[in-house]
């Protein structure tokens, strides 16, 4: 999974992690960020992750647009959360443009919540796939 957001979104990238390690299957879970400033871009681990996950709140910071682009030519499943707060002029127009369907959350918390039931539509859609044990899949 990589998770694609600007600094502001700390609190809600910690609440993905205990999200995910909720899950109650045993996939092996790999989670990537956006860098900080000052580190390389991590287009590579886009490529080779399974899920996007792009958050967007009061503003965007450069490396979200081209990760985003990044994900949408390799062809991700990406889900896409906006928080529900005032943002700059330049992560509305982001916000309009992005060209995902955009998922509103208020909260940490609820963010938290709506990506576990996302991933776990997904997971279960695919169960196959992701070789799902009967006791995982009836979890």
């Amino acid at each position: 999974m990589f998770v694609s957001a600007g600094p502001d979104m700390e609190a809600e990238r910690e609440a993905i992690g205990r999200a995910v390690a909720k899950l109650p299957v045993s996939i092996g879970w790999v989670i990537k960020r956006t860098p900080q400033r000052g580190e390389p871009l991590a287009l590579e681990a886009i490529e080779s992750c399974h899920f996007y996950v792009l958050l967007l709140g009061s503003d965007i910071s450069a490396p979200v647009g081209v990760e985003l682009m990044a994900a949408q030519r390799a062809g991700k499943v990406t889900l896409a959360f906006l928080k529900d707060v005032t943002r700059t002029p330049a992560a509305h127009i982001f916000a309009r443009d992005a060209g995902v369907n955009w998922t509103p959350f208020d909260s940490a918390q609820e963010l938290g919540t709506l990506l576990q039931k996302a991933l776990a539509q997904h997971i279960l859609d695919r169960a196959l796939d992701y070789k799902l044990s009967p006791v995982e899949y009836e979890t």
